[in-house]
């Protein structure tokens, strides 16, 4: 699976739907986005440590998770210390990814 180089992004909301497996999907983001909200129809694992590709639960040991019909917001730092990229997967087989990233006013 190839990164996904959304860092270039300068509309807000930017609406994104990704296919995506259980391995990890990299998403980079754009510095201006200050809050990502993302969900599937499946379960989902997210993590910000690891590599596109990596396995979740093997490579990538720390995670969090999105239960099925759901949506979860995360909120981004901004300046120096911030971390610009996500990756998600899908708990098991494949699915799409609903990708909402904005930025406050």
């Amino acid at each position: 699976m190839a990164t996904l180089d959304l860092s270039t992004v300068n509309q807000y909301p930017y609406i994104k739907r990704v296919s995506i497996t259980d391995t990890a999907q990299k998403i980079l983001l754009p510095v201006t986005a200050t809050k990502i909200t993302f969900g599937s129809v499946q379960s989902l694992y997210f993590t910000n440590i690891g590599d596109d590709g990596d396995d979740f639960g093997g490579t990538i040991t720390d995670f969090g998770f999105v239960p099925a019909n759901n949506l979860f917001t995360l909120h981004l730092e901004t300046g120096r210390q911030s971390n610009r990229d996500i990756l998600i997967g899908v708990q098991s087989g494949t699915g799409d990814l609903c990708l909402i990233i904005e930025k406050d006013r």
